[in-house]
Order: C-alpha cells, then sequence, then structure tokens
C-alpha cells in the first residue's frame, strides 16, 4: 500500500513540474522506473555494506539470505580467487 501512495505521489510531482515532457514518457512510467532505481540503489548499498563488513553466515548473504542474487555470485566468486603475490 506505502508503494503504491510513494508512486501515486511521485506521479503527481512529475505532472505538477511536466518531467514527462521531453521524453514523451507517461507519468506512471516515469514514477515506476523512479521507484525501481531507488530500490537498485539501496539494494546496491546493502550489498556494498555487506561486502565491507564482511556480514555473511555460512557463506550465505544475510541481506538475501541466499536467493542467489548477482552481488552474492560475484563476492563468492570474488572471495575464493585465491590472491597471487605481485
Amino acid at each position: 500500500m506505502e508503494k503504491l501512495i510513494f508512486r501515486e505521489a511521485l506521479m503527481n510531482l512529475i505532472n505538477d513540474y511536466s518531467k514527462e515532457g521531453e521524453s514523451n514518457t507517461p507519468d506512471y512510467i516515469l514514477a515506476m522506473y523512479m521507484e525501481d532505481s531507488l530500490e537498485a540503489f539501496d539494494n546496491a548499498v546493502n550489498h556494498r555494506n555487506i561486502w565491507y563488513s564482511k556480514d555473511t553466515e555460512d557463506g550465505e548473504c544475510s541481506y538475501c539470505h541466499g536467493k542467489g542474487c548477482k552481488a552474492c555470485s560475484a563476492v563468492h566468486h570474488l572471495t575464493n580467487k585465491k590472491s597471487v603475490a605481485p
């Protein structure tokens, strides 16, 4: 419910400032895009925090809990590589 309220407020803001004009894209598509972008950024920040804190449990991401997100795959790949001395 909160997500729909936010999206509607965002659509109204886009419409009030005519920000859909240049791209000729409907307000609701721009609002969905912006909402998805915020969610993607939140996910990136959470995974960054996990990476720096090494916040894992038995090799399982404490953010997505081993559901196989791309960040977990990348972290797993990078942490299992052997270090090569220069």
